[in-house]
């Protein structure tokens, strides 16, 4: 996810990684001032769909890195959120449960 937010934020653009421990989980983001996530790019990540787009210096990548984040946080009975506004940047967090 670090690496799709430099891969698509333009060179001096911001990424903010953040950590917060929350009574019963851990909730870590990574939000860019990239170029944003499609409607259509947001459901196929929503819906583990595997997909490829080329990087803002023309970079490529297989399509598997969000679907594996996405598998990962799940069968860790976690979550993952995703918010993006084009032109605007993107927002993943990502929510897993602390051990006891």
């Amino acid at each position: 996810m670090i690496n799709n937010a430099v891969k698509f934020s333009s060179a001096g653009g911001k990424i903010k990684l953040t950590a917060k421990r929350l009574s019963k989980e851990v909730k870590v983001c990574i939000k860019d001032s990239g170029v944003g996530i499609s409607n259509e790019n947001l459901k196929k990540i929503r819906e583990g769909i595997s997909f490829t787009t080329r990087g803002l210096n023309n970079e490529s990548g297989t399509g598997l890195g969000l679907v594996l984040v996405r598998e990962y946080v799940k069968k860790n009975n976690g979550k993952l959120e995703v918010d993006s506004i084009l032109g605007e940047g993107t927002t993943f967090c990502l929510y897993l449960p602390l051990s006891n």
